[in-house]
């Protein structure tokens, strides 16, 4: 990227990293943990941490973009937040024939002074529109990364909230019964906060939770994809 930066110097930057991705997996499965960007011959793997470090030498890029699977989550962001502007990824698997470059190229080409946003939401449209007519599952958003200095403070009061109300049943079952993904502890954290709103006797934790729901799809996601049929209750 250096190189590139340095041969093909530009106004603003977009990185995308390609390949298998599995993000932050808690169940650390072999091979497949914590990282993007797998060598199917050698084994080896950017980590998540490893992609921060990267992006700290690169310097600040206006887009991000995951062509890997379930990249989209608080975990990855916060090791890249301080070097890019916006990031593009899926909450899911991604289908085989990940991004659709000529979809996303032709438009840019077509209007090269788009922002980092108007270039984001391309990005997942562009991807979106082609599972869709296909009639593939699909997921894939748009986030603002100034926006995730909210995001510790605003789950974190949630999360107190809960404890302090005791409900566990409540939680366990708003856990289960929320979004989830071919990883099964990843799950939408704005649909779980909607089913803790609606079920909690509390005052404090609707409050909080609603709190959460809002944040994330008007203040963090800017532009959100996903088939209602599979992913209705995506948020990004």
């Amino acid at each position: 990227t250096n190189w590139a930066k340095a041969a093909y110097p530009a106004k603003k930057y977009m990185l995308v990293v390609w390949n298998h991705g599995s993000g932050w997996d808690k169940n650390g499965r072999q091979r497949i943990t914590k990282g993007i960007s797998y060598d199917d011959e050698t084994g080896n793997h950017i980590t998540t941490p490893q992609l921060g470090l990267a992006l700290k030498e690169i310097g600040k890029i206006d887009v991000y973009g995951a062509d890997a699977c379930l990249m989209q989550m608080p975990e990855v962001i916060y090791e890249i937040k301080d070097n890019v502007s916006y990031v593009v990824s899926s909450e899911e698997t991604e289908p085989g024939d990940g991004y659709t470059y000529n979809d996303m190229l032709g438009p840019l080409v077509a209007k090269p002074t788009m922002d980092a946003e108007e270039m984001g939401k391309l990005a997942v449209d562009a991807y979106s529109n082609h599972y869709a007519a296909l009639g593939e599952g699909y997921t894939q958003s748009l986030v603002k990364v100034a926006a995730m200095e909210q995001f510790l403070p605003l789950m974190n009061d949630f999360a107190d909230a809960m404890v302090a109300a005791g409900e566990k049943l409540l939680v366990k079952k708003a856990i289960s019964g929320s979004q989830n993904y071919a990883v099964s502890d990843n799950h939408d954290i704005a649909h779980f906060a909607e089913l803790m709103a609606a079920s909690t006797q509390n005052p404090a934790v609707k409050a909080k939770a609603e709190a959460v729901g809002s944040y994330i799809v008007n203040s963090l996601v800017a532009h959100n994809r996903a088939d209602a049929s599979n992913y209705g209750d995506s948020h990004g």
